[in-house]
């Protein structure tokens, strides 16, 4: 595993808050499309992550799919190899600060917190 600081700028793609069961910490995580190059030689990759706590709930009353973000946080880079044997990178940030650059679709009931979903 490799912890390091990133920024990135990208569009939310997922988002979802909720308090974990057992500790009742409140969690946002989501996901972030991070465009690279331009034109034909454009592709997308797409960064996990997770806001917590005081934060986090910020995070998410102000953050909808589509927001376009700078987002810095610590970035975990985590390699596992499924039952078939084939090898898999997973790249999560958790943030530290961020800045909406523009804003994205408005969520229905943003105001509203799944406390009972499980996590």
């Amino acid at each position: 595993m490799i912890n390091s600081r990133v920024f990135l700028i990208g569009n939310v793609g997922k988002l979802e808050g909720q308090y974990t069961p057992k500790e009742a910490k409140y969690l946002c995580k989501g996901s972030l499309a991070v465009d690279i190059g331009f034109g034909n030689d454009k592709e997308t990759n797409w960064y996990n992550f997770v806001v917590w706590e005081g934060f986090g709930e910020i995070f998410f009353k102000l953050v909808d799919v589509g927001t376009r973000l700078l987002i810095e946080g610590d970035q975990l880079i985590r390699k596992w190899e499924d039952k078939d044997g084939k090898e898999h990178t997973v790249i999560d940030v958790t943030v530290r600060d961020f800045t909406v650059i523009a804003r994205g679709k408005k969520k229905e009931g943003a105001d509203a917190v799944d406390e009972e979903a499980p996590f």
